[in-house]
C-alpha cells in the first residue's frame, strides 16, 4: 500500500524503490510484478515495465481488461512490445 501511496502522490521514485524491494521479497507474487510495471511505465521505462508484465503474467495475472484500463500504464498504449504482449495473453484466455 505504501508503494502505491508514494505513486499516487507523485513520489514516484519512492514507489519505483519500494515495489523493487517488494518483487524481491515476494518473487512469486503477480501484484508485486504488476505494480513495478506500473511505476515503471510511470518513469517511461517502457521496455522494463513490459518485462515486469510479462514476469505478472508468468507468476498467473490474468485482469487484461484492467492492465487495458490502468492509467498508470497509459504510455505503454502505442508500444508494440506491449501490444504483443497482451495479444499472446488474450489468445490464452
Amino acid at each position: 500500500m505504501l508503494a502505491g501511496y508514494y505513486t499516487k502522490s507523485g513520489q514516484i521514485n519512492e514507489g519505483l524503490a519500494l515495489d523493487r524491494t517488494i518483487v524481491k521479497m515476494k518473487p512469486d507474487c503477480s501484484l508485486s510484478h504488476y505494480n513495478l510495471a506500473c511505476s515503471l511505465a510511470l518513469k517511461h521505462r517502457n521496455q522494463e515495465a513490459v518485462e515486469a508484465l510479462r514476469m505478472a503474467f508468468e507468476k498467473g495475472y490474468d485482469d487484461i481488461n484492467w492492465l487495458l484500463s490502468d492509467p498508470d500504464l497509459q504510455g505503454l498504449q502505442d508500444d508494440p512490445s506491449f501490444s504483443a504482449l497482451i495479444s499472446e495473453h488474450q489468445h490464452e484466455s
